[in-house]
């Protein structure tokens, strides 16, 4: 087993249980979670609705997507490259001109405002290349 790039100890996987390997990869006692305590969303903080957008190609990139993200809630999109997880984003944003569907955003439509409106309305995007699109290197 390696922690940290360095050999910390050798042993039969049948002699290894689950618990055991956690704590040696870690380095330490594994400290136990308690279960979370039950969870009641809010209203709708984000609602999306059929939503179609172009890809930069000029292909329909996603075609009548309905998201809702409602308060207290996290939601995670994945999907490879090209799926349409950039497009939705940015769409959100107003990066991106929607060809159709609507976006509320705690329950005003802000489907045809500018990004500068929509951050003015709290509306934030961490992009996935934070390095090129987020960053102003010339600036302290």
């Amino acid at each position: 087993m390696l922690r940290g790039g360095r050999r910390i100890d050798e042993k039969a996987v049948v002699d290894t249980t689950g618990p055991e390997l956690a704590q040696l990869i870690v380095g330490g006692a594994l400290v136990k979670s308690e279960p979370a305590a039950s969870f009641s969303p809010g209203g709708p903080l984000l609602r999306v609705g059929a939503l179609t957008v172009k890809g930069n190609r000029g292909e329909l990139a996603l075609k009548g997507v309905d998201v809702v993200v409602r308060a207290g809630e996290v939601l995670g999109i994945a999907g490879v490259d090209g799926s349409g997880q950039r497009e939705l984003f940015t769409a959100i944003a107003g990066l991106t001109k929607c060809l159709e569907g609507t976006i509320f955003l705690s329950g005003d439509e802000i489907s045809s405002m500018p990004p500068s409106a929509r951050i003015k309305e709290g509306l934030r995007l961490i992009p996935e290349d934070r390095h090129s699109e987020g960053v102003v290197e010339d600036w302290s």
